[in-house]
Order: C-alpha cells, then structure tokens, then sequence
C-alpha cells in the first residue's frame, strides 16, 4: 500500500500507526524515516495528524457518552 505524499495522507498514516503502536509519540512518527520532508512539512503534518486524533479522542467520548446514557436511560 502506497502513501500519498501529501500533508493529509502523511497525517493520515502517522494516526494509522499511533493507533496500532500506542508508545510511539506523533514527533517520533513524523519524525522516522519515511515521513522525512522539510521542516516546514514536517510541521504541517504534526498540526494535521493533531488535529485528525482530538477528532477520533470526540468522537470516543461521544461513544462513551452514548454507552453512559443507556445504562441510565
């Protein structure tokens, strides 16, 4: 499977990868080999794959909110 070489894709696999690998840090992700870029980039990335796990954090919390509401309700 091949990685577009975009921030987005990039972002995208380095969230991939902390998933499977939970003590891997977002900098170390990024910061391996195959997501060398400039410095620029690399930032970039960093803000884009943030962004892409506070997403999935909200959406955990509403599944838990739900799990909550039918034991109450």
């Amino acid at each position: 499977m091949t990685v577009k070489k975009t921030v987005k894709g990039i972002a995208k696999e380095a969230v991939k990868r902390i998933l499977r690998k939970k003590r891997n840090t977002l900098v170390d992700i990024v910061n391996q080999s195959a997501f060398r870029t400039k410095n620029e980039t690399k930032f970039q990335i960093l803000k884009k794959a943030k962004q892409v796990l506070e997403f999935l954090k909200n959406i955990q919390k509403i599944k838990n909110q739900e799990k909550f509401f039918h034991i109450f309700f």
